[in-house]
């Protein structure tokens, strides 16, 4: 199998460094070819060198170059574009009062550290249900710190799902 690509070199000379590495590399006479024409034919040999010996002597050489090869992983298209509409949709349902809890959503939109979800909580109507509570908890301890910070004493009246209500005054 014979893979081959074109690759522009035009900044090779042969005085230049890069041109004794094309040498040292591909050969004499593949450096050349490459020096004057300013493009290569790549084939898999090329990393293993001129007479690359036998067959364990080839794989090293192939396992050395191929560690020298730069990577970048990166997401495909597709993938990001299936993603991205996932999250959209999520947040177009818990726009609309859909319970969704937040755990569910930081699953889906990959945030790192967001925290597991509540003890107990095994299905998503448990953790949005968890969620809620939460909101009231908060929703109260603001309240209260904001009544301190006015001097006023708060007072929970009853069946008022622990909301504190400012003492009229009076």
């Amino acid at each position: 199998m014979d893979l081959r690509a074109t690759t522009n070199c035009s900044d090779y000379s042969r005085e230049s460094q890069q041109g004794q590495e094309l040498k040292r590399r591909f050969g004499e006479e593949q450096a050349t070819r490459i020096l004057q024409t300013g493009s290569f034919q790549f084939s898999p040999s090329m990393l293993s060198g001129p007479n690359p010996g036998t067959p364990q002597e080839m794989n090293r050489k192939l396992e050395e170059a191929d560690l020298r090869l730069p990577r970048e992983v990166s997401q495909s298209g597709l993938n990001e574009i299936h993603r991205m509409t996932t999250k959209l949709f999520y947040l177009q349902l818990m726009k609309e009062g859909f319970p969704i809890s937040w755990w569910t959503f930081a699953k889906i939109a990959r945030i790192p550290n967001f925290g597991p979800p509540p003890f107990g909580t095994n299905t998503e109507m448990e953790r949005w249900v968890a969620q809620q509570h939460m909101k009231i908890e908060l929703q109260g301890q603001l309240q209260q710190e904001m009544a301190q910070s006015q001097g006023a004493p708060l007072e929970v009246p009853r069946g008022s799902a622990g909301r504190p209500q400012p003492r009229p005054k009076g």
